[in-house]
């Protein structure tokens, strides 16, 4: 049982006095404090170090937050860190947590000095303190202890531990280096965890931009012809965008704080798609925060690509021989007037079709491409886009480029019969989409 200590005059002081007071004090700030904030756990900077992955071994560098139990914690070098775990050659699918034997006030907490003692939940040390009043310098050698973590995997937590996990391991490699589920997320007091966390917030936020604009534009040249629908989406996504901007420069954010948002401005959208209001499954899992907001933002993305599309036209892409694609373009009279953005889905990484398909592909009227191929000579510009325009439907897996509506061979496709693209053998498998966008520039 925890209560304050009755100190009074003449009482005989014992270390149990203090341990009690410590207690009644850990208990009071927790009890306070747990209410405020739902979640009130997890990690708030964490990272793994990546050389030890490589020998069979998870390891940390640094890792901050707050145990299950309300326990704060900080490891780092100069702190000290747990040893690193050893994985077996046949893990697979293995959680691996931070653990901490729970308090007890059964028996003793605190691992002597220089002993490795992982059940117990502090660890002694020595430090020396100086005086910081005025009146002197020297200093005492005080034995304190500290927090003692240790890495275990999800089958050795028993009834006497707590923990978070810290990573999961998805297999061993042939030479014993250890793969790990990379977009896995552990619980987490921050959105500025990691590069997973971090784009929580810019793919929604670029394809809400995009849309905005896009509204934005049209009805500032044609407001009287406005329809509440639209507008009422530009005013949407004109809040969305500025909490978004406002929540992203935040020094830390609880990634609850963003779902809850991202659950809201689900909500306004539903009306978009039929039977959208079935939102029985947007919850928030701190145990998985990963799955909640993967669930949460591919329907964000789906209502928001089905937002004011009318402008966007598929063209059809055939692939042929040798290389080629041709889109006649016959779902439109001419290209005049139009955007032409591309949708590419590839086996390659995303980083290497950002960088290198627009200089790996060619693409010109039909009369053309074969003499450029031949010739190894510039076709129409292509340029990356980080993300589609606003009536291009989003699509997941797939990276965009805008044809540059300039130049002569430009000027030979409005009278051409259609649009061709070559791409090396490395791109054969390779999807090419076709957009022309008008309406909106």
């Amino acid at each position: 049982m925890t209560g304050k200590v009755v100190w009074s005059d003449g009482m005989l002081l014992q270390s149990a006095h203090f341990q009690a007071e410590n207690r009644y004090s850990e208990w009071y700030v927790d009890a306070r404090v747990r209410p405020l904030l739902a979640y009130s756990w997890g990690y708030s900077h964490l990272k793994l170090n990546r050389d030890l992955l490589l020998t069979g071994q998870i390891g940390v560098l640094r890792a901050s937050g707050v145990m299950p139990d309300g326990a704060p914690f900080s490891c780092s070098k100069a702190e000290g860190l747990p040893a690193p775990y050893r994985l077996e050659p046949d893990s697979r699918d293995l959680l691996i947590y931070l653990a901490l034997p729970a308090s007890t006030l059964d028996g003793a907490e605190i691992a002597p000095r220089d002993v490795d003692e992982p059940s117990k939940r502090y660890r002694a040390f020595l430090s020396d303190h100086k005086d910081v009043t005025p009146y002197s310098t020297e200093s005492t050698e005080l034995e304190l202890a500290q927090l003692n973590p240790t890495l275990k995997p999800a089958s050795e937590l028993g009834s006497g531990w707590i923990g978070l996990p810290i990573a999961k391991v998805k297999s061993i490699s042939s030479d014993g280096s250890v793969e790990l589920y990379e977009n896995w997320v552990p619980p987490t007091l921050s959105c500025g965890l990691s590069e997973t966390t971090e784009r929580w917030f810019t793919a929604p936020l670029g394809l809400i931009e995009q849309k905005r604009r896009g509204l934005a534009a049209r009805h500032s040249h044609t407001a009287e012809q406005t329809e509440h629908r639209s507008l009422l989406l530009l005013q949407i996504l004109s809040k969305a965008r500025a909490i978004l901007w406002h929540q992203q420069g935040l020094p830390t954010l609880h990634p609850e704080s963003l779902f809850c948002f991202y659950a809201g401005l689900l909500g306004e959208l539903t009306w978009l798609e039929p039977n959208a209001h079935q939102l029985e499954d947007i919850q928030y899992d701190h145990n998985e925060p990963a799955l909640s907001f993967e669930r949460v933002i591919q329907r964000l993305m789906k209502l928001l690509a089905q937002a004011e599309n009318s402008s966007a036209i598929k063209l059809t892409v055939t692939k042929k021989d040798h290389g080629y694609w041709i889109s006649t373009m016959e779902e439109i009279e001419s290209v005049a007037g139009y955007q032409l953005i591309m949708a590419i889905n590839s086996n390659l990484p995303d980083s290497t079709v950002k960088s290198t398909f627009a200089e790996q592909l060619k693409a010109a009227p039909i009369e053309k491409i074969r003499d450029l191929v031949q010739r190894q000579l510039l076709g129409l510009n292509i340029s990356h886009i980080e993300a589609s325009p606003a009536s291009v439907p989003y699509q997941e897996n797939r990276v965009y480029f805008e044809i540059d509506g300039k130049g002569a061979l430009w000027d030979e496709l409005l009278n051409s019969s259609a649009l061709a693209f070559h791409l090396g053998q490395e791109w054969q498998s390779t999807v090419i989409e076709l957009w022309a966008v008008g309406g909106e520039n």
